[in-house]
């Protein structure tokens, strides 16, 4: 499975690889271009069932996800790269990094978890989008994703992301729904064992601060970082301040 991406940057430079969050495509990673591609080839791509990458057929795990970074940087011939990940990406970074320490550089996590939410949650979600459709989650998830301040000052931005999100293909995006409410990676963490910023949003109300917390605490080395009145898409919403975190972190 090669997903849809795209690469910048200078050959030859170390690679920052990027995983999306659900319900988003790689132009999520729009304000981290300018700033990560000076120094590093950043690598974008779309999760299956988002974006221009085809959904698959037949029950997904977080291990077909990972194992998608490992087919994009083989066909990049790319033999190692810092890993950028968020929500589901993150997810996914952290399964990859745990099966393929020789491959992982540094890994950034984003407002993520060993485990997001509940199997219920994810239950729920997958009902919603069967019963109505994409377009049903639309409100809520950009709610989800910003503060109201952001839906004020930035309304143009916030339409974007809800378009996205409604493109996505219902059975790739439920599919990684079930990835999600099956997916806990509590006792996988003591494996990752490349250096890892933990970075969260103060007023995520889907990976809380106190889970940043318990990821954190779980990995052999990381550090923590939160962005005050910052939500889930805290790469967009805090991107400056994010932008600095991650220069120094894939630098050091």
């Amino acid at each position: 499975m090669i997903p849809h991406h795209t690469v910048d940057g200078p050959e030859g430079a170390a690679a920052v690889l990027c995983s999306n969050a659900l319900g988003t495509t790689l132009d999520m990673w729009a304000p981290q271009v300018d700033a990560l591609s000076e120094a590093f080839r950043v690598i974008r791509y779309d999760t299956r069932g988002h974006g221009r990458t085809p959904a698959t057929g037949g029950v997904l795990g977080i291990g077909d996800l990972a194992e998608d970074l490992t087919d994009l940087l083989d066909h990049l011939d790319v033999p190692r790269a810092h890993l950028l990940g968020i929500s589901l990406g993150g997810v996914t970074a952290l399964e990859f990094a745990a099966r393929h320490p020789e491959r992982t550089g540094r890994i950034a996590l984003l407002s993520t978890a060993a485990a997001i939410a509940t199997p219920a949650f994810w239950a729920d979600r997958v009902r919603i989008v069967r019963t109505g459709g994409m377009a049903a989650l639309a409100g809520q998830g950009t709610r989800r994703w910003f503060t109201e301040r952001f839906h004020r000052e930035h309304p143009d931005l916030v339409r974007r992301f809800r378009r996205d999100l409604t493109a996505c293909d219902p059975l790739g995006y439920t599919a990684c729904c079930r990835v999600l409410g099956q997916t806990d990676l509590g006792d996988r963490l003591t494996a990752v064992r490349a250096p890892a910023l933990v970075l969260c949003g103060t007023e995520d109300e889907i990976t809380t601060e106190a889970a940043a917390r318990a990821l954190h605490a779980g990995l052999p080395d990381s550090r923590l970082e939160a962005v005050e009145g910052a939500r889930h898409l805290v790469s967009v919403e805090a991107a400056a301040v994010v932008n600095r975190w991650l220069l120094d972190h894939f630098r050091s």
